[in-house]
């Protein structure tokens, strides 16, 4: 089932804290915790929206998040790209489409972008949920292009321009920080982009009087790509990355993820391995977005649209999971999990 415009996305509820036996219980987790619908690799990024300076042609966003906050599900406005009359710099980027990967000249033009469309939606009694700002800035694609060439001080002033324009509107709108990425990785060529580094630097950036990053968050972003193997070393990451910055008691959500599932044939191993993806950090508190779940355009590595079998399971358990919620959620030290819907046991 589509969830989304593009992107399916699954949100689930903070989940208990796992007991001794490595299991962990949801209870009463009804189809209204699902449901979350973000706004990246949509065009609908800023510059897709706000097509000259102060002009704002909101119908890509209203197509794409007014069915979504109709049915009561959440959404995310993933802010992403800087129009090219705004743009500090022009140089290739990966994403020609979506504006700009370097920073605007003067921030109070992405303040007042954020501010524009939040008071949009909140016009149309259909308010924004979260506001993400930014895509992996610690990521380079294999041409060695940045996803964010933003410097440091550039990402604590993108934070804030993002909360002042958001907050500015409702003190409601969350800010989900930008999306740290390669939490597998073990070599980087530029040591800087390592997760842990490059989010330390990131949080800590300022103004030099002690206003920082860390400021102007009210969500941890993660992307959990790799291996169903190692979900839990991703979590544990993210939970020191976020404890090691004062902001240990904040939420983590993880904003796109997906199981590298190119080189295997056997449909069944590639579904339960994205279904234990997707459940796993729900299983330890974390909601989960899965990338590209029917979305035929995409062909990249990352893509499960290619993998008809994985598509359809996928979608029947999101439907199963909306229509009787999740009895209990139970995850095994040798890896897999065991989900109990409508009092039956499935084993992925």
């Amino acid at each position: 089932m589509g969830l989304g415009d593009g992107f399916s996305r699954v949100y689930a509820a903070t989940s208990t804290t796992p007991a001794s036996r490595n299991t962990t219980t949801i209870n009463t987790l009804d189809g209204t915790n699902f449901g979350l619908v973000r706004t990246h690799d949509t065009e609908c990024s800023w510059p897709n929206i706000e097509v000259a300076p102060g002009v704002y042609k909101f119908k890509p966003l209203d197509e794409l998040l007014l069915p979504h906050k109709c049915a009561g599900r959440k959404v995310i406005l993933t802010v992403y790209g800087t129009p090219n009359f705004y743009v500090s710099r022009v140089q290739a980027g990966p994403y020609s489409s979506q504006g700009q990967n370097t920073a605007p000249r003067d921030f109070i033009w992405l303040q007042n972008y954020v501010y524009a469309a939040c008071k949009h939606f909140n016009d149309l009694g259909q308010p924004i949920d979260y506001v993400e700002f930014g895509n992996e800035p610690n990521w380079s694609t294999s041409a060695g292009l940045r996803f964010m060439d933003w410097a440091p001080t550039e990402l604590y002033q993108g934070h804030k321009a993002c909360w002042n324009g958001a907050k500015a509107v409702s003190p409601d709108i969350k800010i989900i920080s930008a999306a740290m990425t390669g939490l597998d990785q073990t070599t980087w060529t530029n040591p800087a982009d390592a997760p842990y580094t490059f989010f330390t630097s990131m949080m800590q950036a300022g103004d030099g009087a002690g206003d920082i990053t860390a400021k102007y968050v009210d969500a941890i972003g993660m992307h959990f790509y790799g291996s169903d193997a190692f979900v839990l070393n991703r979590i544990a990451l993210s939970r020191k990355m976020a404890y090691d910055n004062g902001l240990g008691l904040l939420p983590i959500i993880d904003t796109e993820t997906g199981c590298n599932s190119t080189n295997i044939t056997d449909e069944q191993v590639v579904l339960n391995r994205n279904i234990r993806i997707m459940l796993t950090p729900v299983a330890h508190g974390i909601p989960v977005n899965l990338y590209s779940l029917g979305n035929p355009v995409l062909k990249s590595p990352y893509s499960i649209a290619g993998h008809p079998t994985v598509l359809k399971g996928l979608s029947d358990l999101i439907g199963r999971i909306l229509t009787h919620g999740i009895d209990r959620l139970e995850w095994f030290t040798d890896g897999h999990i065991e989900v109990t819907i409508n009092g039956l046991v499935e084993v992925y």
